[in-house]
């Protein structure tokens, strides 16, 4: 049980969302699929890995939406100065980020 909580916390305090995302992302992880035995191999368990990368990916694509809001940003914070700087530097992790994902997509 201490787990399942360490995964809420971290779904809460790294990606901004409800613990019980980390609770039910515990019981993808964890639980057997239904139409499969305990004891087959993890490959044939496949299906129940699927909620969690859609997960990842919904939030991988919103990265791509930051780039609209950074520059609304920039509109208010002017052309330079500590503000414009520290939406430059979240606007280029994320879109490092996006970027890597979009070189290495899931193998399925």
């Amino acid at each position: 049980m201490r787990w399942v909580e360490r995964v809420a916390t971290f779904c809460v305090e790294e990606w901004g969302l409800a613990p019980i995302t980390g609770r039910v992302l515990v019981g993808v992880m964890i639980c057997d699929h239904p139409s499969s035995p305990r004891g087959r191999s993890p490959r044939r368990s496949a299906p129940a890995a699927r909620p969690w990368h859609k997960v990842v990916q919904r939030k991988l694509d919103s990265l791509s939406a930051f780039g609209d809001i950074a520059e609304d940003g920039f509109a208010i914070a002017g052309d330079s100065g500590p503000r414009t700087t520290r939406i430059k530097a979240a606007q280029e992790s994320l879109t490092w980020l996006r970027d890597i994902a979009a070189r290495n997509p899931p193998q399925r």
